[in-house]
């Protein structure tokens, strides 16, 4: 039977039996542990939204790695609302086709760069762009709790 490894296990067990060090890059925090913090923002629905509209959620800084798999949007009610999560250059990095229909979380489904996300070259303001035909309540909330890790 095989022992697949994935790249942090590679580089860690080079580094405990003391093979390859020379060749074995140093690891970074956000692989084995860094500072996770997470943005909660919170927005209030105004009377109509149409698709293609922006929602500018939140700054993401420079060094940082968005972490779908950890952020979710919580909707106290807001109706029916499609969104996708990403930058301005990419609309669904982080959660493609999100469709919010009742009170309740939903976490962020899976983005282009979900699986592949590299560190922000520079401060980034995270979007979600309303898709679809949407039907929404005015006055009520949705809060982005977007976790991002810091090297």
């Amino acid at each position: 039977m095989a022992t697949l490894k994935t790249n942090i296990a590679e580089k860690q067990i080079a580094l405990a039996d003391r093979t390859g060090l020379a060749t074995v890059p140093q690891l970074a925090a956000i692989h084995t542990g860094a500072g996770v913090h997470v943005a909660t923002a919170e927005f209030t629905m105004p009377a109509s939204v149409a698709a293609g509209d922006l929602i500018a959620i939140c700054n993401v800084p420079c060094g940082a790695r968005v972490l779908p798999q950890l952020s979710y949007i919580a909707s106290e009610g807001v109706g029916t609302l499609q969104l996708t999560v990403g930058t301005q250059d990419a609309a669904d990095a982080y959660s493609a086709s999100l469709t919010v229909t009742a009170a309740g979380t939903y976490q962020l489904a899976k983005g282009s760069q979900a699986v592949s996300i590299k560190p922000m070259d520079s401060t980034t303001m995270l979007y979600a762009k309303v898709g679809g035909t949407p039907a929404v309540t005015a006055g009520k909330k949705l809060v982005f709790s977007i976790a991002y890790g810091i090297q």
